[in-house]
């Protein structure tokens, strides 16, 4: 039979603090994990069994406010590692009231990002430096969310059942999709990709690098930019001009001579410059690119001493062009290019 172990007559010291993940559930739980190892004074791991330990939750890293508090029993392995999810049972503290009772209360209000947490095993004092709370418990404040009053942020994959107003900018670095409405008055940046399943508001500039698939209506306010497919299941409506970029065309391949073009649209040519020499002479060469009066030159000039002489140069030349513009691409004979067009659509 496993009893409860108290730590009189020793220290307890807490050595490692991990995983500040939240558990997953069909909705927000009220509860996160906290993995830690319990240490005897001397530093040597404490007995395989049973311990009681208070976790309290405070608004300051020394002093401060009790915000939360509760007794739980871990069960320590040979090592002394345990493992709790803080807010799932445990008794009441038996000589202190914390401020709040339920978990998700903790993290609200205007100092919610101010969370310290200090642990204590039953005989033992409590350990001397408080851990602060970042921001996976704070999550808790999801489970009634419904928009950001200033800028927002997703940094990595989120999923959003329920309406989204945002009131300053949305910034999207990895994967977010949205089951209802979303309105974003400020500027939208989408590094990866998007998918909303409702009608969607874009009131300021919008900057899409990846996919962006909408089930619904799509009213754009301000410019946008699209740099690969979108998909929009209902109105398209767009106050501002709309721009995104087409598929990679090429155009001239290992070819050089004189090629003069006027490209539709705006959009950017993509000239990879080639110099392949096989003699011993001081060559110089010079490639020009000229376009709105003004003239850009690829020049080469070496001087190769070898009894089998070979020398490959290689340069990569991007080039923004306005639709209706003449390009003149004049490629010495020594040089062999390859062109590309990307356009642009408004």
């Amino acid at each position: 039979m496993n009893r409860i172990r108290r730590c009189a007559g020793y220290g307890v010291v807490l050595l490692l603090v991990a995983l500040w993940g939240l558990c997953e559930a069909a909705t927000v739980p009220l509860m996160f994990n906290y993995q830690g190892q319990l240490r005897r004074a001397n530093g040597q791991p404490v007995e395989a069994g049973i311990y009681t330990v208070s976790f309290r939750i405070y608004d300051a890293a020394a002093g401060g406010h009790l915000i939360w508090g509760r007794s739980q029993v871990v069960q320590a392995d040979a090592e002394g590692y345990f493992n709790a999810l803080i807010g799932e049972g445990g008794s009441e503290l038996t000589s202190e009231k914390p401020e709040k009772s339920n978990l998700a209360d903790v993290f609200t209000g205007d100092t919610a990002g101010v969370r310290y947490l200090e642990i204590q095993v039953a005989g033992a004092k409590p350990f001397s430096v408080r851990q602060r709370l970042l921001s996976m418990p704070q999550a808790f404040t999801a489970a009634n969310a419904s928009g950001s009053a200033g800028d927002f942020s997703v940094g990595e994959t989120m999923t959003v059942s329920s309406n989204t107003t945002v009131a300053g900018t949305m910034t999207v670095d990895q994967y977010a999709e949205f089951d209802g409405p979303l309105q974003v008055a400020g500027d939208t940046v989408i590094s990866n990709s998007l998918l909303v399943d409702a009608s969607v508001d874009f009131q300021g500039e919008s900057d899409f690098k990846q996919a962006v698939t909408m089930g619904h209506n799509l009213q754009q306010a301000g410019s946008a930019s699209f740099a690969k497919p979108v998909s929009v299941g209902g109105t398209l409506t767009l106050m501002q001009p709309l721009a995104w970029f087409g598929s990679m065309v090429a155009k001239k391949t290992s070819w050089n001579g004189t090629y003069t073009t006027t490209p539709t649209n705006d959009g950017f040519y993509v000239a990879n410059f080639f110099l392949d020499q096989t003699n011993n002479d001081m060559d110089k060469h010079d490639s020009t690119i000229t376009t709105q009066g003004k003239v850009f030159h690829f020049k080469t000039c070496f001087k190769v001493v070898l009894a089998d002489p070979q020398l490959k140069y290689y340069q990569v030349f991007m080039l923004p062009a306005r639709a209706g513009q003449q390009v003149v691409f004049n490629i010495n004979s020594k040089h062999t290019l390859n062109l590309f067009w990307r356009p642009m659509y408004r």
